[in-house]
């Protein structure tokens, strides 16, 4: 891999609409081949049932790639790119 060379997505705010804002995400960190967001699963959200709100697995597979392509961008020069072709969560 080359050596990073990538400012961290937090230097870059995001415009709206982005999936950043809508969904509220706070980058916590980034560096190395790490990344790590956090998000509040309010509500709005999640399935309502007996035992209690289910977050939906739409949201879950969202963050997942958000955090995974923060990872693999630390790694990245700036004339790489990159997307998700495929994410399966079982």
């Amino acid at each position: 891999m080359s050596p990073r060379s990538r400012k961290p997505w937090g230097d870059f705010p995001p415009p709206d609409p982005h999936v950043w804002n809508t969904l509220r995400y706070r980058g916590i960190e980034q560096a190395g081949g790490r990344a790590v967001i956090e998000w509040d699963a309010t509500p709005e959200y999640c399935f309502h049932s007996p035992s209690g709100p289910i977050v939906h697995g739409g949201m879950v597979a969202a963050l997942l790639d958000t955090a995974m392509g923060g990872a693999c961008w630390t790694l990245m020069s700036e004339d790489e790119d990159f997307l998700t072709a495929d994410l399966r969560i079982e």
